[in-house]
């Protein structure tokens, strides 16, 4: 399975595609997030040239995982599912109306400033992002339609 990451650097696009046998790679092929994976979920790759998450405008973070899934479920079974599991981890922020069309999540200093506020800007059009934060890392959960059933990116940062 193949991880897409979309960084804008000085102006540029440019695709890092990274496998699971990278040593000491930021971003893995599997799960590495710490976020549950939604029960029969089954992981996925963005066929439509959407990545999960991309670090912009020169942010730099100590650890980042990300990982992309499809369900059969409905939006708001998935969400609630998540809204369940990560009200324990720390200050639960609720996020809808995206309107990104790159990627599902987008990271930058703004965010990390700030990141109890909603910016629609910075994740999936159409979807709805959870965001767990705590005093060392973010865990970010995006959940869209996606035909009959939801599109799930999960997320986790270190700043």
């Amino acid at each position: 399975m193949r991880t897409n990451a979309i960084c804008t650097i000085s102006g540029l696009l440019i695709s890092l595609s990274l496998f699971a046998q990278s040593t000491g790679a930021k971003f893995d092929s599997g799960n590495t997030t710490k976020i549950a994976v939604y029960p029969k979920a089954v992981a996925s790759e963005h066929t439509d040239g959407r990545g999960t998450v991309s670090l912009v405008d020169g942010a730099q973070v100590h650890r980042l995982a990300a990982s992309a899934y499809l369900s059969t479920d409905k939006p708001d079974k998935v969400l609630q599912f998540y809204r369940d599991r990560l009200r324990s981890e720390g200050q639960l922020v609720e996020c809808s109306g995206g309107k990104n069309r790159t990627v599902d999540v987008e990271l930058n200093d703004e965010v990390f400033a700030d990141p109890s506020k909603c910016r629609s800007e910075s994740f999936a059009a159409g979807g709805t992002q959870l965001k767990v934060i705590n005093a060392d890392q973010q865990k970010i959960v995006v959940v869209l339609p996606h035909g009959n059933g939801s599109e799930i990116a999960l997320v986790s940062v270190k700043p």
